[in-house]
């Protein structure tokens, strides 16, 4: 039974303390949400108890002013400790070797190496040609020593593997042909976000004169600069329109030809040099970043593991929490039964996840998850999906009981997602004994976006199948 009755009296007693505690502090107010009401907030209410003593610590590191040796360090080092918890996971030796490759990857950076320079951009706005111009003016002479990459366009946000090519580049220049697209404007919010060195290039300027260029070049920037400085937004022609050219001869007659001028680069090439100055600090920005993203796939095998043994507890959890509510026909006894199921549900979570679990701030965390609860109007939403479930499904139960133990499995099920989103955002190599304030506002958010994801009709029915399920063959 996963240790549910190996502690009865600490268990029951904390479930009695909770409950007579809620009924102090919220008084009359239960009355306004009947008997669903009272055990539907000391569900969850108790669920986040344990909870109280843990601050989720952000899984993305904010980025640092200056990217040099040392940061990139204490990046290898998180992905060190996160391959160790992973082995403690995982008996898969063929998984930690990949990760364990591209981390030694990573320890072998060498700050001297040239930059990489990556162009991206939809189609037709002059990639290619832009990509020909610079490396001809490379093979011209110019001081900068850079590797310049072709790369596909990765404006949509599914083109995952796409955007993790474009942001190994040193400098990504994105190419656009005039005002910002949406899916623009987006990648741009994106790769800023990340430290990256971005410049943003309005290529086929001549295309215009000169007065709108101005205008053009001015909305670009007014729309780039909440994430990008206004130096970085420029405006080239990598391949210029040919021109008429008329020469006038002696005998005043016209001769006519066209010639294609050269591109102009010159802000571009500015930018690159300045760029090139601080090529060390941009070397090691790129191997931050490759090292974030490493952490966070070990940190995704991890969640996953532990998820797999997390959803059977749940469900048995869920299903003890109905076996309480539909047999017990006393409802203090309900109240105490079901509360001791989720402090037991979230001992067992917190196990799974390596949380050190506090009770010191035991009742605020109760009194403001119950009061989140009702402000949500979770409970009373919650049984009015069971009972309208029930009314299409011939489940030969007391309606009144299966409403009841149907309502405690499902909140006990939005429970427990909810804590296995919570401790998904905490750090797997934090180490920590003291215990802080719940962050009930984060929480209150999981709560809510769980419960939209699993309150869909088919859901709910889903639950009261297996219920019928489980029951009749227990029955039989």
């Amino acid at each position: 039974m996963l240790g549910i009755v190996k502690q009865p009296i600490l268990v029951f007693g904390l479930g009695a303390s909770g409950a007579l505690w809620l009924f102090d502090s919220l008084g009359n107010r239960f009355t306004d949400f009947g008997d669903w009401g009272v055990w539907g907030l000391i569900i969850v209410g108790i669920a986040v108890w344990r909870l109280g003593g843990r601050r989720p610590v952000p899984s993305a590191d904010p980025l640092p002013s200056q990217f040099n040796r040392a940061e990139v360090e204490q990046a290898l080092n998180r992905v060190r400790r996160s391959l160790e918890v992973l082995a403690t996971e995982t008996d898969t030796s063929s998984a930690l070797e990949g990760f364990q490759e591209r981390l030694e990857a990573l320890e072998q950076t060498d700050e001297r190496r040239p930059l990489t320079l990556g162009v991206t951009g939809r189609k037709a706005v002059g990639k290619t040609a832009l990509v020909q111009a610079l490396q001809k003016q490379l093979a011209q002479g110019s001081t900068l020593e850079v590797q310049i990459q072709d790369l596909p366009s990765c404006l949509q946000r599914e083109d995952v593997a796409l955007l993790a090519e474009a942001r190994q580049a040193d400098i990504l220049l994105l190419v656009t042909d005039g005002d910002l697209r949406e899916s623009e404007l987006d990648l741009v919010q994106r790769i800023a976000a990340t430290g990256q060195a971005l410049l943003l290039v309005w290529n086929q300027s001549d295309r215009h004169p000169p007065e709108q260029q101005a205008q053009i070049l001015g909305r670009i920037r007014q729309q780039a600069e909440p994430y990008l400085r206004g130096d970085r937004i420029l405006a080239i022609a990598a391949a210029p329109s040919p021109i008429e050219v008329r020469q006038y001869k002696t005998d005043n007659s016209i001769e006519t030809s066209t010639t294609t001028p050269p591109p102009e680069l010159a802000s571009l090439s500015e930018c690159l040099e300045t760029l090139h100055g601080d090529a060390p600090s941009l070397i090691w920005a790129t191997t931050y970043r490759a090292a974030r993203s490493l952490r966070a796939e070990i940190r995704q095998d991890i969640n996953r593991l532990r998820r797999q043994r997390a959803l059977p507890v749940i469900r048995q959890s869920q299903w003890i929490a109905a076996a309480a509510a539909f047999g017990n026909p006393v409802p203090s006894l309900d109240l105490l039964a079901t509360a001791a199921v989720n402090v037991q549900l979230v001992m067992n979570l917190g196990k799974i996840y390596q949380q050190k679990l506090s009770l010191e701030q035991a009742k605020v965390a109760a009194k403001t998850l119950a009061e989140v609860l009702v402000k949500l109007g979770l409970v009373e939403v919650s049984t009015q999906l069971v009972t309208a479930a029930l009314k299409q499904n011939p489940i030969t139960f007391v309606a009144g009981g299966a409403t009841q133990g149907l309502s405690a499995a499902y909140l006990t099920h939005i429970a427990g997602l909810s804590l296995i989103e919570y401790f998904e955002d905490c750090d797997e190599t934090a180490q920590t004994s003291q215990a802080v304030a719940l962050n009930g506002e984060r929480f209150a958010s999981i709560v809510k976006q769980v419960f939209e994801t699993n309150r869909r009709k088919t859901f709910v029915q889903s639950l009261i199948r297996q219920a019928g399920d489980r029951f009749a063959t227990k029955t039989a």
